[in-house]
């Protein structure tokens, strides 16, 4: 899963592509949450638009969730924003959300980063 992070005044943007594994999104949020600059960071895109497929399985989801609640203990308000324009992935998106529903960050799905871009933009004001 090749991706790249850009480091932004007020988040972070990744950028995946190919085929997304589980474990590869697990130590790329880990090393995230691990970068001194991720202290002052209020948002995450994820643009998920040149993915080709995935290996995500049910327990991945959980893990995320579970690493994303330990993080939201220390760093209370943060956006994540998901990009997900492929139909045949929305619902793995939307479990995703489900599951960390009422929690301390806030998810949400997206057609195109612009989209994306306004939300956190609405969110840091």
């Amino acid at each position: 899963m090749p991706h790249s992070i850009v480091w932004e005044p007020e988040g972070i943007f990744r950028a995946f592509s190919g085929i997304v594994s589980g474990e590869e999104i697990l130590e790329s949020n880990l090393v995230l949450y691990d970068d001194v600059r991720f202290e002052s960071a209020r948002y995450i895109i994820n643009n998920f638009t040149e993915i080709s497929g995935h290996a995500i399985e049910p327990d991945h989801l959980s893990a995320f969730a579970s690493t994303d609640e330990m993080i939201s203990q220390l760093k209370h308000e943060f956006k994540i924003a998901l990009i997900v324009p492929q139909d045949a992935y929305v619902g793995l998106a939307r479990r995703l959300c489900a599951i960390t529903n009422n929690k301390l960050f806030e998810y949400r799905i997206f057609n195109t980063v612009d989209d994306a871009r306004k939300w956190v933009k609405i969110s840091s004001e």
